[in-house]
């Protein structure tokens, strides 16, 4: 099956050394396929030849950045940078990259960048070099700590099995609740509003938390699989702590009852 080449070209790349910072890179950016994750491949520039198709032999690969691992895209000054070019970060879960285009590609390389780590966002409007263009669902709030899609996998709870729920899904994290949606056509299956999760908590493994009556799924634990449990733990609880307080004016429902409930413990898990 062939590859769905979404561009390919000539990048700097900065390394983290002495001597010489900049390194020329061939790269090529494919798109998600039933056989492949979007990523972005990495060769030595002596390579490019085999990508422009002059060359027979295929390359080992140098290195290759998955995308779905893709926090932030952003056009960043830099002083050193090779002449007439302009420099962008890629910062992935794990390390951030630093790369540098000519200033006529720069845009072009941050949108099929973003169009592959960011699907469905909007790139309409210019990248501009004096701030970080960070994607707006992937953002917590516009100076906060940017968050993403996080794949999971569902553990069979007693609610997750009422809900039938098991295999992976994709956790995303907003402002004020979780979205549960599927991994292959991003459909939300269930919304949890922070102000009904009563408590919730991470390990090593996992992400879980408990759902109030209120919430859309019914009340109960839910438990994910995860690497990234501490991330999403940490954006949630900064989540919980901007919800606005309910006013003491008013006698207390319920509902703030159990947001009340999720501010105190959600440091207890």
């Amino acid at each position: 099956m062939e590859e769905d080449i979404r561009r390919k070209g000539t990048l700097y790349f900065h390394q983290q050394r002495f001597g010489k910072r900049w390194r020329k890179v061939w790269c090529v950016l494919a798109a998600e396929s039933r056989r492949s994750v979007s990523r972005l491949e990495l060769y030595e520039h002596k390579y490019s030849s085999f990508k422009q198709g002059s060359s027979k032999r295929k390359p080992d690969y140098k290195q290759v950045i998955r995308l779905r691992e893709c926090i932030q895209i952003s056009e960043r000054e830099m002083a050193d940078c090779p002449k007439d070019c302009a420099a962008f970060y890629l910062e992935t879960s794990d390390k951030l990259y630093v790369f540098a285009a000519e200033r006529s590609e720069v845009k072009d390389w941050i949108k099929s960048l973003c169009e592959q780590a960011f699907p469905g966002c909007n790139y309409s409007e210019p990248v501009s070099s004096s701030h970080a263009r960070e994607m707006q669902e992937n953002s917590l709030y516009d100076t906060a700590e940017s968050v993403r899609d996080f794949l999971v996998m569902a553990v069979g709870t007693e609610a997750a099995v009422r809900c039938s729920l098991y295999g992976e899904y994709i956790l995303t994290p907003l402002p004020e609740y979780l979205l549960l949606k599927d991994v292959k056509t991003k459909k939300v299956l269930f919304k949890w509003m922070y102000c009904y999760i009563r408590k919730f908590g991470q390990d090593k493994l996992s992400f879980s938390f408990e759902a109030g009556r209120r919430c859309e799924s019914g009340e109960g634990n839910f438990e994910f699989t995860t690497h990234q449990g501490e991330r999403l733990f940490s954006i949630v609880s900064a989540a919980i702590q901007n919800l606005p307080r309910p006013s003491t004016a008013k006698p207390i429902s319920p509902d703030h009852a159990e947001q009340s409930l999720a501010r105190e413990s959600h440091g207890h898990e």
